[in-house]
């Protein structure tokens, strides 16, 4: 919602909006409807707008993820690394994997086994 909210501070089309906020259609949907019925976000010649209330909350999310730094925390970096897959091959197209989400890839050269 943040970045709906985001996206429209400077006044943007539906389009530009689903796009940029990077969700489904029906996500994009329930949300914008959701930010529209709060007065967050306002439509005007098909042109939408964040209100008053809804820069006043995106500052407030702004501030609240600042604070709770989970991204720079220990335990979110543990957290992140341990979801990686790790994809070893050689030149000649061997490969071996283990993890899950995210991909790092390697190759090796075959000499170096």
């Amino acid at each position: 919602m943040a970045n709906i909210l985001q996206k429209a501070a400077p006044g943007a089309k539906k389009t530009w909006l689903l796009y940029g906020a990077n969700l489904s259609f029906s996500q994009y949907q329930r949300y914008l409807k959701t930010l529209v019925d709060l007065d967050l976000i306002a439509e005007k010649d098909g042109l939408y707008t964040t209100t008053t209330k809804g820069l006043a909350f995106l500052e407030s999310y702004r501030t609240l993820v600042s604070l709770l730094g989970e991204q720079d925390s220990p335990d979110y970096r543990e957290k992140k690394e341990s979801n990686k897959m790790r994809v070893k091959g050689t030149k000649e197209g061997g490969l071996a994997a283990s993890g899950n989400n995210d991909v790092e890839a390697e190759v090796l050269d075959a000499r170096n086994r």
